[in-house]
């Protein structure tokens, strides 16, 4: 008996490891959306990853980040490969506080400076033409990156980072960017 639960055990543990080198590698969502799921089943979060000779970057939320720069400054395209000929970005952004930005979905950015000298980005989030919105809560990634929180549903949902320019933010929320304009 004592042999019969050793070989039990045995086996219920190579086929938890089994399992769990399965569940490695790319994952594509119903909806679209890219992620690296680990060996240890988590996916990879705020951290590049080198797959098939080209290097991506997996957001806050353990999405694939897209069309957009990453916190460390670089620029990834539409399929999520890091770009080297853009360089790295060096500068320093924000959006604009009280500034409206435009495209697919509309955005609104407010910055609040508390007494205690901390600052507060919150972004608005519009669809124009209907009476959806909502708000998220920012938190800094970098020097022009924003980590973007729905702080109802206590999780990350998606990154931004501003252009140079301060023009322009591209908003990545659930693996697509948009990118958006001042009076676009």
């Amino acid at each position: 008996m004592k042999k019969a639960i050793s070989v039990i055990t045995a086996f219920i543990m190579i086929l938890a490891l089994s399992m769990s080198s399965l569940a490695a590698g790319w994952r594509q969502y119903e909806s679209g959306e890219w992620t690296y799921i680990q060996d240890n089943g988590k996916a990879l979060t705020d951290s590049w990853l080198e797959s098939g000779g080209a290097w991506y970057y997996l957001g806050p939320d353990g999405l694939l980040l897209t069309s957009n720069y990453t916190p460390d400054g670089y620029w990834v395209n539409e399929f999520g490969i890091y770009e080297p000929q853009w360089g790295r970005r060096t500068d320093t952004a924000a959006p604009f506080s009280g500034t409206t930005y435009t495209g697919v979905y509309g955005y609104t950015f407010y910055l609040d400076h508390y007494a205690d000298g901390v600052d507060h980005w919150s972004m608005k989030e519009f669809y124009p033409g209907s009476s959806y919105e909502k708000t998220y809560e920012l938190y800094e990634k970098g020097p022009f990156a924003f980590e973007v929180m729905d702080i109802l549903e206590g999780r990350t949902v998606g990154y931004l980072s501003v252009s140079p320019s301060r023009e322009v933010v591209y908003v990545s929320i659930g693996g697509h960017t948009n990118r958006c304009g001042i009076g676009q």
